[in-house]
């Protein structure tokens, strides 16, 4: 996490043997104060991310995602 945010990154994803098993990513919000982070299938980071990135108006099913906060 430190080399993402050293990095300037928006956004990590993490992949680890428990998101394996799941089949879904944690995508964290770097630059977000409160440590917002969501489980997302894997199927559906690129429309995620885009949804964060410019606005959720496009055409797409977001029942693959599951936010939670810490």
């Amino acid at each position: 996490m430190k080399r993402a945010d050293n990095s300037g990154a928006a956004y990590a994803v993490i992949i680890g043997e428990d998101e394996i098993a799941k089949g879904a990513a944690i995508v964290k919000e770097m630059r977000d104060a409160e440590g917002r982070q969501s489980e997302v299938a894997f199927e559906g980071i690129a429309d995620y991310l885009v949804d964060q990135i410019v606005g959720d108006d496009h055409d797409h099913d977001h029942a693959d995602h599951v936010h939670y906060h810490h």
